[in-house]
């Protein structure tokens, strides 16, 4: 009994322990990432099975947290976007365009201009994603994997207003600076090349190939078994490339090199409990991209004038993820309880040209600062695979809850799973 109570103690902890490590196309600031059993569960260890996993899922968000955990409107997110500062040091002004006199002349206003906005009332964000897993067992507990995901995005902006907090625009005194600026807001983003509308995107995201091997270790007398898995492989950059015209355009990928690694352990026990946890990590490739960076302090977060060419290395995705299974508890039925947390790295940006731009500002953005995402996940699953079958379907439902982070939107993800096993005899 006593050995019975350490074996579950020792898997309660690694099951919980979660300051570590993803390594698919999963982790994304906009919306909770999804749990899978064919992602995050060791591989069965099968001679030539093969399993073909299909997800479908939908959310959406209207708030979000802000670097301190704050939860505010949705793309409040980075903090209030004061336009002071819009058009300093901005390389390539032409004083004789009136866009540019009116953005320089803004900054140098002797008349101070406290509190000026641009404010997105209301906003929504919704997400409609699927994702396509392959895995083909080798032998000895070697397998392959590959896994890409396909999303729409789409970023909605119900109401935009300039203003001073607190009070309507139309009763603010402001400079004649300042009400030029306001006037002059729509030719001024034109100019710049600079597109407020709502954004809707489409495509695929990053394909990750893998290679994985499983252990199973069935010879306890106490426990049913322990698996261990571990998974690395390449991640390729096939989501589209950031489109800097856009403010509201959240990535479809990550459109980086990477090379992720996962390592994972399930321990089964009574013929129908299984506990686990899985650590990984993404260390990404820099290249160069042409991206909209500040060139002075407290230029807004959403609003960027300068658009150049930079080397941009996004920082590294951590993850962890702890499980409770119940497992085939009335014929085919699963269930399985998760919490998981993702966190990113800062992403490192630098420009070719330090004359033109200033590289201390350019590193710090508070769209690329590091952010972090809780998530409580729920998933039913049925497996319709008839014993000793050559194969079998497995229909699930699931849902991801968004429970809290930094710098995150608030999207809550649910929808359903299909899967397909086949086990070949050669």
């Amino acid at each position: 009994m006593k050995a019975l109570v350490r074996y579950y103690t020792i898997a309660v902890i690694i099951s919980l322990y979660q300051n570590i490590f993803g390594n698919f196309d999963n982790y994304h600031f906009y919306r909770a990432q999804h749990f899978a059993s064919e992602l995050y569960e060791p591989r069965v260890a099968k001679d030539w099975l093969t399993s073909f996993d299909i997800w479908l899922g939908a959310g959406r968000a209207k708030h979000s947290h802000n670097d301190c955990g704050k939860t505010l409107h949705l793309f409040d997110i980075y903090g209030s976007s004061h336009l002071e500062n819009i058009g300093c040091q901005v390389p390539g002004k032409n004083l004789n365009c009136a866009s540019d006199l009116t953005v320089t002349n803004l900054y140098l206003d002797p008349i101070p201009v406290s509190g000026l906005e641009y404010r997105y009332t209301k906003g929504s964000f919704r997400i409609a994603e699927a994702g396509f897993s392959f895995i083909q067992n080798l032998t000895r507990g070697f397998f392959v994997q590959a896994y890409l995901p396909v999303r729409s995005l789409r970023s909605k902006i119900k109401q935009c207003t300039e203003s001073v907090p607190g009070v309507p625009l139309c009763c603010t005194p402001l400079s004649p600076f300042a009400q030029t600026f306001v006037n002059s807001f729509d030719s001024i983003m034109s100019r710049y090349n600079i597109s407020l509308q709502s954004r809707k995107q489409t495509g695929a995201g990053d394909l990750s190939l893998l290679l994985g091997y499983t252990y199973s270790y069935q010879g306890t007398a106490t426990l049913d078994f322990i698996d261990a898995g571990a998974r690395f492989g390449v991640l390729i950059p096939t989501s589209p490339a950031y489109d800097p015209r856009y403010i509201f355009n959240m990535p479809l990928g990550y459109h980086h090199a990477g090379f992720p690694f996962l390592l994972q352990l399930s321990i089964g026990a009574f013929e129908w409990l299984t506990v686990g946890a899985d650590i990984g990590a993404i260390i990404f490739s820099s290249r160069t991209e042409n991206i909209r960076i500040a060139t002075a302090v407290n230029q807004p977060a959403w609003l960027r004038l300068t658009c150049t060419q930079a080397r941009v290395r996004p920082g590294p995705i951590l993850n962890g993820v702890g499980y409770v299974k119940a497992d085939h508890i009335c014929r085919g039925l699963s269930f399985w309880l998760a919490y998981s947390v993702a966190h990113q790295n800062k992403t490192d940006i630098w420009t070719d040209n330090s004359c033109l731009y200033n590289n201390t500002q350019t590193c710090y953005d508070p769209v690329r600062e590091s952010w972090t995402m809780h998530v409580i996940h729920l998933m039913g699953e049925y497996d319709f695979t008839p014993l000793c079958a050559a194969w079998g379907m497995r229909l699930g439902l699931f849902y991801d809850i968004a429970a809290g982070g930094r710098r995150n939107f608030m999207a809550s993800v649910g929808g359903g799973t299909c899967g397909l096993d086949i086990a070949w005899h050669f």
